[in-house]
């Protein structure tokens, strides 16, 4: 009887433990569809690239106050249509006045970004006009006002 009962519980625990290794992979899976979806049509996911700043020698274009600090946009202007190579810069400011983060906002495909206009938050979305590639755009936020990922309007 003993045996019988051994063998039930490890089975019982080899079960448990394959339907949480299942409801842990369509969890993951779904948060990443789940920013997929966010940007539906549109070219994105795109996240960025990392940089390091000095804020001495940046050009703050716009200014945002956020919850423990502020979001600045940087390099939003397009002055030569033909030579302007310089992607525009979002970093986030804590109430330290230091550099939280900053990214170096990219796109992942053909379409171009260079310039940026009209930039408005919307709770923890950055909507604004890409006038580079004349289409809209919105970056996203997290709750905290972190930088997650930006979405591009192809057509």
């Amino acid at each position: 009887m003993k045996s019988s009962s051994t063998k039930i519980t490890v089975i019982f625990i080899l079960i448990i433990i394959t339907l949480v290794a299942i409801a842990t992979y369509f969890y993951y899976d779904n948060k990443k569809f789940k920013i997929y979806a966010d940007c539906g049509m549109e070219d994105g996911p795109n996240l960025g690239k990392k940089i390091s700043i000095d804020i001495k020698k940046i050009d703050v274009e716009q200014a945002f106050n956020i919850d423990g600090g502020k979001l600045y946009v940087s390099n939003t202007q397009k002055y030569e249509i033909d030579s302007d190579t310089l992607p525009p810069i979002l970093f986030k400011i804590n109430s330290n006045y230091q550099v939280a983060w900053a990214v170096e906002l990219r796109s992942n495909n053909e379409i171009e970004f260079f310039a940026m206009e009209d930039i408005k938050l919307f709770g923890h979305e950055l909507h604004f006009f890409n006038s580079t590639h004349l289409e809209p755009g919105v970056i996203y936020l997290d709750e905290n006002f972190n930088f997650k990922y930006m979405c591009l309007s192809t057509f």
